[in-house]
């Protein structure tokens, strides 16, 4: 039987301050306010999200610290429905949108860059390392205007695997259709209670600016011999601000 929910995006708040030093060396720290996971009312926590130092030459830039994750921001902005559900990489832990570690990045040309990262996996939440560093290498291709490709291969010492493909198309002025398939597999079935496949497809409408409405469906296909598959049906909204 399809199960219906109603869902509101969040805010969150933070703080962010930058300084530069000159020769292309900056530090920069930004607090995060929100709600955690952990706690069920309406207590707000804050963290520090980014504690970092930047090093920037010509087209290189190298990043340490607590820093921003180049994977995870640029496939939650390409996904685009975060309100709706969160990206392949936040929603089965795979990155988080910062985390403990060094990252470099260059430009070859204006269609073309490369990075590579390596993390402890855990997030700007948890700071120690549990199941394992997280590396990373992609690359990125602008071939013209509008039009982007990413290429991005990643390694995780828990031993876990997947992939995400997503589309949308605009059809009006104010609506959009969206499809996207998840898969996540885990080495040797080590973490097959929560080894699935996965797809949601649905519409959205933006009446105004602030406001979006987006009635959807979910599909849960577990890999664990004898579990159930899940249907769901959802009425996402973003009120903005």
């Amino acid at each position: 039987m399809p199960r219906y929910f109603c869902s509101v995006k969040q805010k969150h708040y933070y703080n962010e301050e930058k300084n530069d030093f000159g020769k292309g060396l900056s530090v920069k720290g930004v607090m995060d306010i929100g709600q955690s996971s952990d706690v069920s009312d309406y207590n707000r926590i804050a963290y520090i999200k980014n504690a970092m130092v930047s090093w920037k030459k010509g087209n290189f830039i190298l990043n340490g610290g607590l820093i921003s994750t180049n994977q995870f921001n640029f496939q939650e902005k390409f996904w685009g429905y975060r309100y709706i559900m969160k990206s392949f990489q936040d929603l089965y832990k795979f990155g988080s949108s910062a985390d403990l570690g060094l990252s470099f990045s260059y430009k070859f040309a204006e269609w073309i860059s490369a990075d590579a990262i390596v993390v402890n996996g855990e997030g700007y939440k948890k700071v120690q390392k549990a199941d394992g560093l997280n590396y990373g290498v992609g690359v990125t291709l602008t071939p013209v205007k509008g039009l982007q490709a990413r290429i991005y291969g990643g390694i995780n010492e828990a031993d876990q695997s997947g992939y995400s493909i997503f589309s949308s198309v605009r059809v009006s002025k104010v609506t959009e259709l969206y499809a996207r398939y998840d898969n996540l597999s885990s080495k040797d079935d080590w973490n097959i209670a929560k080894d699935e496949s996965a797809a949601i497809i649905g519409a959205q409408f933006k009446p105004c600016r602030y406001v979006k409405i987006a009635p959807n469906l979910r599909m849960n296909f577990p890999k664990e011999t004898g579990a159930d598959n899940k249907y769901a049906a959802y009425i996402s909204c973003y009120f903005g601000f």
